[in-house]
């Protein structure tokens, strides 16, 4: 019998789990969950045993994602979204190459979602402000997305309250740029 990927197996637990604890707690249910915790010690050590047998290619890939993204917030910088904030021109060089386009749109949102992560308490009014600031954020770079990672509940409201245009506040969209 072929064992099932890791990926199943958790969701099976997970029901399992969810069915045991939504339930008064009987001799049935105790067992049930025993038998998730033993499950879950084997799935540890069967993903102990991967991690320490691949570790040197796992070092390989977290320097190679590290390069990647060193890679791409130079990409995103070479856009000079500072200059003038002109979504249009970049969106029609960016059209030349497709795949640079995706490539970035993507990096971007995930940048754009950490930002949102660690602003959640954040007020902006509303969604869309809310988006084009973060997006702005990213459009300006590695320097200025770090610096707002690390004290956005200052640093977000403070681009909320500039003046709409400027490097200090934001303008439109950078998410603009990646439109086809």
């Amino acid at each position: 019998m072929k064992a099932q990927p890791l990926s199943e197996r958790v969701r099976f637990l997970w029901t399992d789990l969810q069915k045991a604890m939504a339930e008064p707690l009987t001799l049935e249910s105790a067992t049930m969950l025993m038998g998730i915790n033993v499950e879950l010690g084997r799935m540890h050590q069967e993903t102990d045993r991967y991690i320490r047998a691949n570790r040197g290619e796992i070092a390989k890939l977290q320097q190679m994602a590290v390069i990647d993204e060193t890679a791409l917030w130079a990409e995103i910088e070479e856009l000079n979204w500072a200059d003038g904030f002109n979504y249009k021109a970049i969106s029609k060089r960016l059209a030349k190459d497709p795949d640079k386009r995706k490539r970035l749109r993507d990096f971007a949102a995930r940048a754009v979602s950490i930002l949102a992560a660690a602003g959640a308490e954040v007020d902006f009014g509303s969604d869309d402000t809310r988006s084009d600031i973060l997006y702005h954020i990213v459009g300006l770079g590695r320097e200025e997305f770090m610096k707002t990672l690390l004290i956005p509940e200052k640093a977000l409201p403070a681009r909320n309250r500039a003046k709409y245009g400027s490097r200090e506040g934001y303008q439109e969209s950078f998410a603009y740029c990646f439109q086809a």
